[in-house]
């Protein structure tokens, strides 16, 4: 089977990197696709999510683990710690700190860090929805065409709903399953 650039920069694009490898690195998006540093690959491990085929994958090397990739919804990516990572570059990116309610700069190494990782203030704030309590927030569909079960809390009814996420560009009222969604907006939910 032969994949035009084109179609496999759509294919990759519909993955949600959480670690993302370099573009230099990728052979999709690298400018000699023939030629790619596998061993960079082996020292790197990256998690991948695939919104096609609704799977996480951990990659290293050759490899790859469900069990070593867990896949975040927006609300739980807002509340993960912040992850230098074992590596030593000094990468600028954002994060969102649950305990002061905003995105801070820190230096991320490079490698083995998690999905409350931003690479600008923009992106963190948009995504964790900075100074806005989540179960105001509208339900997010988003254009994406995915098939994702979630929840979200309806300030009509008071409680949490079920919808399908279409799997990019939605907030923070997006969560994996009903008791995350009546955790995040307790005060508000009835019964």
């Amino acid at each position: 089977m032969h994949f035009n650039l084109f179609a496999r920069s759509n294919i990759v694009a519909s993955f949600h990197i959480l670690n993302p490898i370099p573009s230099e690195f990728n052979p999709i998006f690298s400018a000699n696709p023939t030629h790619v540093p596998f061993q960079s690959l082996l020292d790197h491990p990256s998690r991948a999510y695939n919104a096609i085929t609704n799977q996480c994958f951990f990659l290293k090397g050759l490899s790859s683990s469900l069990a070593d990739c867990n896949v975040y919804s927006y609300s739980n990516i807002c509340l993960l710690p912040k992850v230098v990572g074992p590596c030593e570059a000094l990468i600028p990116r954002y994060y969102y700190n649950s305990e002061t309610k905003q995105c801070e700069k820190f230096f991320y190494g490079g490698c083995q860090g998690n999905a409350n990782n931003f690479v600008t203030l923009e992106e963190c704030e948009k995504t964790c929805n900075c100074g806005v309590n989540i179960c105001d927030l509208p339900k997010i569909i988003g254009p994406c065409k995915g098939y994702f079960p979630r929840y979200h809390y309806d300030s009509k009814t008071r409680a949490c709903q079920q919808f399908i996420y279409g799997g990019c560009n939605g907030n923070a009222n997006n969560f994996l399953s009903r008791d995350a969604c009546k955790k995040a907006c307790p005060s508000y939910t009835k019964g």
